[in-house]
């Protein structure tokens, strides 16, 4: 597979326009469509507070992604995953992706409490110190190897501030006071283990700082 995507890109001569036409790293990435659509969703808030009217051409791709992020959904396993934009074949291998949509706030209520029993599975993402960027169950679990285990401060705020615009309350104060823990144990790092919340990476990051400050404005 990696020859023949290597002879493919020889043959466009590194064109990045031209590989992008049909290219195989092509992908519907769930994440970012999730963080997309919630941008759109307070855009479009913006637009109303100030008696603004969004382009008709914009407000339809606004709303085409909306519908389209049920494409990502996979009844087998409950659950949400990337796919390949060529195939439109889903890209089957959980990560912390997979709870994203919350952050959206476009799914059914029924949609959103499957996600949060993936949030409170041990092999899934229930630990010491969620939430991990994999799965506790995947073959590609590290706990301190970067976006293959480790928790981020920023990505628990997502996930945490989907949690409560659904009104699942309870877990999202597990994942506010999960993070502060991390914090008072290991300080302001760049991401920490979710098993014994070890610090690592950068330190003081700023990111993490930053959604501590939002957690703790929300204390009161």
């Amino acid at each position: 597979m990696l020859i023949h995507v290597m002879r493919r890109l020889r043959r466009k001569k590194y064109d990045t326009a031209a590989e992008l036409d049909r290219s195989h790293f092509l992908i519907e990435d769930l994440f970012f469509n999730s963080i997309l659509i919630r941008a759109n969703s307070r855009l479009k808030a913006i637009a109303e507070s100030i008696h603004e009217t969004i382009p008709r051409h914009l407000l339809s791709n606004m709303n085409r992604a909306t519908k389209a992020l049920e494409n990502l959904w996979d009844e087998e396993s409950s659950q949400y995953f990337s796919r390949y934009f060529i195939s439109r074949q889903l890209i089957k291998e959980s990560s912390l992706a997979a709870l994203a949509p919350l952050y959206s706030g476009v799914i059914t209520r029924s949609r959103a409490e499957q996600l949060v029993e993936l949030l409170n599975r041990r092999d899934m993402f229930a630990g010491n110190y969620p939430i991990p960027s994999v799965p506790f169950s995947s073959s590609f679990f590290n706990h301190r190897r970067y976006w293959q285990g480790p928790t981020w401060i920023n990505t628990n705020w997502l996930i945490y501030d989907g949690l409560k615009r659904y009104g699942f309350e309870e877990e999202a104060e597990r994942i506010r006071q999960s993070s502060l823990k991390l914090i008072e144990r290991s300080s302001f790092h760049e991401y920490f283990s979710p098993i014994d919340g070890y610090g690592a990476g950068v330190e003081p990051f700023s990111w993490s700082a930053a959604m501590i400050l939002v957690m703790l404005e929300d204390s009161g």
